[in-house]
């Protein structure tokens, strides 16, 4: 594998690449006056900018009335007594006073002996800032946190909390610019994260007591001239289902456009996702990196009638975690291609995409995990992966009366991927072919949707391996009475019924495998919920029902089976604007069918928040749960209270400053007489905050 390129090398191949500077037009602009016929023509640019020291010249096409005279605005300036008069017309020569930047209008006008004003053209102005950029902005933005526990009991006392009192610090700033100058673009974004508590470290679990604590969070920087774009940072790669798929890392990356039906991108990224001030450019290690490139093609010349994309990958990573994820156990390398096509009829009623993939994975050897002992090589497998998905709207928005309306949409979904595929731009289930149908329809407010997927694994159909169908129905149904019955009565609620059944069977029992006939899964799976809901004025209520039903089916478990039953009501008052209450009580009823036991758990909750003034809130939540079974053995109570006061700072509002100050209390009793348990816990904690935001704009 070729050696890293460094990054200075890179940067400086990224910057070639996207400066190719373009030419502007500089024809000269032309108007013409509506009654004297005086032709006015400036040496302005119709498009593009000028620089703040290049002259203006108004030429004339005639001569004008010895007794008029002409005026030129700016806006709404006048500067005309900044023009000087030339053979046939006007010249502004900024030596003194540069021109300001921006983009503005100049207007030039005959002003006859009566006072009568008549246009005879007008022009855009656009100047450059002192940089010689046509445009830049900078957008800057710090955010700055302090939060703490200013008190904090327990009992039991142990185990003690690291830390009973504290106060951190946190800060974040993030920058975002946009320059260019005629074809050629820039923009940044940026942020660093820091922190006053070492745990808090962005790169904490990585690093441990080594991560710094002022980090380099992300950033990006996009270079663009024309149709060529470099961009360095994080970027992400890949829109291949199965092969890469919004990858993002740190990295660089490149996207041409050289014409309106043809792109190409390319990129090349860390392994996994890293943060920090190290390894700026992300690919320091050929062996922990990812290459990627699209080609795209619009076949039609309607954009999004028929697309191509060619996707290839290439890669290998090391057994390194990034600094969010989990161990990487192995080092690990594949490479693969990839289509994507995409396809619609003019009036997007008919949609296709389809893709298919090829991927070869290998783990290389790596003899620092034998430990001794013998590994048994891996052999690079190489597999396929395929999608289709498919829409058609049969009925887009059909009348059937002054107000009401109906519609109906159709969709086929498949997706299989073979035994051992794997590709390391993209995550993808293996070993499972699945089919699903879908249904959508809208018919005079009723809304309704249904769907039945049937997957398998086992492709392959290995004997020692089991065989899993799964087959699943859903049905999905809305219905606002309101708008259905065509009457604006608010008291009539809105319905909702759901339904979902899931069985999962297996075929036969696995030779050689250790399974029983009781090990194969014959399970289905029944969930059933129903909501209805009433919106009044200054209430609204609401109610649940909710059964689900585990049947196990396989033999020796015929009797294992799991029944719940939930019936749960919300209400809603705001009896004042500054006033809101919200209060919830759930009932739930557990069945163990094989063990005949019942629990049953009764939920209540409730939560009130007032605002005094439009920048305070004082808020209250409360929430007790009991749980018990029908026999009286166990038992556990909960609750919970929450109280917080928050506001903005005065004088310091308009930087989106707020403080909060909250008391939390937990307790809970644990009760179980079958192992002779009793044990009671409580916890408090007064805790508070300071937000400032701290975002000034520079045009």
């Amino acid at each position: 594998m070729p050696a890293p390129l460094p990054s200075s090398d890179l940067l400086r191949c990224c910057l070639i690449a996207a400066l190719a500077w373009a030419g502007q037009d500089v024809s000269a602009q032309t108007a013409t006056g509506l009654v004297s016929g005086v032709t006015v023509e400036s040496n302005l640019p119709a498009a593009g900018f000028i620089s703040r020291h290049q002259a203006i010249d108004l030429r004339l096409s005639g001569a004008i009335d010895p007794a008029a005279r002409l005026a030129v605005l700016l806006g709404a300036t006048d500067l005309t007594d900044l023009f000087r008069s030339t053979p046939g017309g006007l010249r502004y020569t900024p030596t003194v006073v540069p021109l300001s930047p921006g983009e503005r209008e100049m207007t030039v006008y005959l002003v006859r002996a009566d006072g009568r004003w008549e246009e005879l053209g007008r022009f855009p102005l656009r100047v450059r800032n002192a940089a010689g950029l046509d445009r830049w902005r900078a957008m800057p933005r710090l955010d700055l946190g302090l939060e703490g526990q200013l008190a904090q009991s327990q009992a039991p006392a142990e185990p003690a909390p690291p830390r009973t009192t504290w106060q951190d610090f946190t800060g974040q700033l993030a920058l975002e610019t946009d320059a260019g100058r005629g074809p050629s673009r820039w923009t940044t974004q940026a942020s660093v994260i820091g922190v006053s508590h070492q745990a808090g470290a962005l790169r904490f679990a990585e690093r441990a007591d080594a991560a710094p604590q002022v980090d380099l969070s992300s950033y990006l920087v996009r270079l663009g001239s024309g149709p060529a774009e470099v961009a360095i940072g994080h970027v992400s790669l890949g829109n291949q289902r199965h092969l890469i798929s919004g990858f993002t890392s740190r990295g660089a990356a490149v996207r041409l456009t050289p014409g309106s039906r043809v792109e190409l991108a390319a990129g090349l990224v860390n392994g996994s996702s890293i943060v920090g001030w190290t390894n700026p450019v992300g690919l320091n290690d050929s062996d922990h990196r990812l290459l990627s490139g699209t080609l795209a093609l619009e076949a039609l010349t309607r954009p999004g009638g028929l697309r191509l994309e060619l996707s290839g990958l290439s890669g290998s990573v090391r057994p390194q975690a990034g600094y969010n994820q989990g161990v990487v156990n192995d080092a690990e390398s594949s490479r693969g291609v990839g289509l994507r096509v995409t396809a619609s009829d003019p009036t997007q009623r008919i949609r296709l995409e389809t893709g298919f993939a090829r991927s070869s994975f290998d783990n290389p050897d790596d003899s620092s995990l034998a430990r001794g002992g013998t590994l048994v090589p891996v052999e690079e497998v190489t597999r396929n992966a395929h999608y289709v998905d498919a829409a058609v709207d049969v009925l887009r928005a059909v009348r059937l009366g002054p107000e009401r309306s109906a519609s109906l949409a159709l969709g086929f979904r498949r997706e299989r991927v073979d035994p051992l595929y794997r590709s390391l731009g993209a995550f993808a289930r293996a070993d499972q072919e699945t089919n699903q149908w879908e249904a959508r329809a809208t018919i005079a407010g009723l809304a309704l949707q249904a769907s039945h997927a049937r997957s398998t694994d086992n492709l392959s159909h290995l004997a020692s391996v089991l065989t899993s169908r799964t087959r699943r129905n859903l049905l999905a149904a809305e219905l606002p009475l309101a708008s259905l019955l065509g009457t604006t009565r608010t008291w009539l609620p809105l319905l909702s019924y759901g339904f979902d059944r899931t069985q999962q069977l297996g075929e036969g029992v696995p030779e050689n495998g250790g399974f029983s006939e009781s090990h194969v899964p014959d399970q289905v799976s029944r969930n059933q919920t129903f909501t209805s809901t009433w919106n009044l004025r200054h209430l609204t209520f609401g109610y649940r029902l909710a059964h689900s039903l585990q049947d196990n089916r396989q033999p020796g478990r015929e009797a294992s089976d799991f029944a719940n039953l939930i019936h749960g009501a919300t209400v809603g008052l705001t009896p004042l604007r500054s006033v809101s209450v919200d209060l919830s009580l759930d009932l739930e009823r557990a069945e163990n069918r094989e063990t005949s036991a019942i629990d049953r758990t009764r939920r209540f909750g409730g939560r009130a928040s007032v605002t005094p003034g439009s920048q305070s809130t004082l808020a209250f939540s409360l929430s007790h749960t009991r749980a018990e079974d029908d026999a009286g053995l166990r038992r556990r109570l909960d609750t919970i209270l929450d109280t917080q006061w928050s506001s903005t700072v005065p004088g310091l509002r308009r930087f989106g400053s707020r403080y909060y100050f909250r008391f939390s209390r937990t307790t809970g009793r644990v009760l179980d007489q079958a192992v002779g348990l009793d044990q009671s816990t409580e916890r408090w904690s007064i805790s508070s905050g300071f937000n400032l935001g701290l975002s000034p704009v520079t045009p």
